[in-house]
């Protein structure tokens, strides 16, 4: 029998190694190389990623270089230009949003503990 918890829980994991590469190919795209050049991404898991999001449909196949001897890749290169399709610049922009919400909880979390040190100091003062 196939534990479907198990399986979702494990797909929505492996999606959150998304964002970071896409954070990656955002910064590429938005401080290009000198002259226009290519650039190398070189970590295997890094490869792995961008391959992954070229089949699901996040990133444009036309933004990469694929370099393969038979079946193997030797090498992966960004060409520049915008990387992300239409659907994948959606799920990079909500992922943004949804980070900045997390961001916002542990700011008023930290102002709801300041202001109840100031409070709790001011009772003890009076």
């Amino acid at each position: 029998m196939v534990d479907y918890k198990a399986q979702i829980s494990s797909m929505i994991s492996h999606r959150e190694s998304y964002f970071p590469v896409m954070t990656m190919l955002y910064n590429l795209y938005n401080n290009p190389e000198p002259g226009g050049r290519p650039v190398q991404i070189e970590a295997a898991s890094e490869i792995a990623i961008v391959l992954e999001l070229i089949d699901v449909g996040y990133l444009e196949p036309g933004s990469f270089i694929i370099n393969k001897a038979f079946s193997e890749i030797k090498s992966l290169w960004y060409r520049g230009g915008d990387p992300f399709t239409e659907t994948g610049s959606a799920m990079f922009h909500q992922s943004l949003r949804e980070g900045n919400k997390d961001s916002s909880k542990f700011r008023y979390i930290a102002l709801f503990l300041i202001l109840t040190i100031l409070l709790s100091l001011l009772f003890f003062i009076i």
